[in-house]
């Protein structure tokens, strides 16, 4: 039987350090993150979700829609003297790349969110449910806090299995 803290020895990041990070590095901490840990949650949870040179190009697109943005505000400052609220060329394609980036640490994250599902139920029998809702919500961050937490999901689920087992026993 495997250890259950090995996917949290695998990130050592507490998921409040985890969220102070990837604001202050304005989202990039968690793409480098995913990178670094792909090949180890890939071989641990015996699933592979996506290859980490997939990060590389995230992280290419992240760059592409700051620069797209500062484009938009140069491009206004030159054509109008000041920033305005247009809706320029840059902006679009500004957009556009952070909507793909959103929508794949979305796809990302359920496909972990699946994984983790299936790895508890394998190594130890647990019964884990992860909700979809925060899933989606908080993405990387509640599939770290999820990895953080197996542990006690482990001693919730032998402990309502044991206290089952012992309410069989008085009938």
């Amino acid at each position: 039987m495997k250890d259950i803290n090995t996917l949290k020895s695998i990130t050592n990041q507490g998921t409040g350090r985890f969220v102070l990070l990837s604001m202050l590095t304005a989202g990039i901490y968690p793409v480098m993150w995913a990178w670094k840990n792909t090949d180890a949650f890939n071989s641990e949870l015996e699933a592979k979700p996506f290859d980490g040179t997939i990060f590389i190009y995230l992280a290419i697109a992240m760059g592409l829609s700051l620069y797209m943005e500062m484009f938009s505000i140069m491009s206004d400052a030159y054509h109008y003297g000041y920033i305005v609220d247009s809706k320029n060329i840059y902006d679009i394609l500004g957009d556009g790349f952070t909507i793909s980036v959103t929508i794949f640490w979305i796809i990302w994250s359920f496909k972990m969110k699946r994984a983790l599902e299936n790895y508890a139920e394998r190594e130890f029998g647990i019964s884990l449910h992860l909700n979809g809702f925060l899933t989606f919500l908080f993405q990387y961050f509640y599939i770290n806090y999820c990895m953080n937490a197996l542990e006690e999901d482990l001693a919730r689920n032998n402990y309502v299995n044991h206290s089952t087992d012992n309410d069989d026993d008085k009938i």
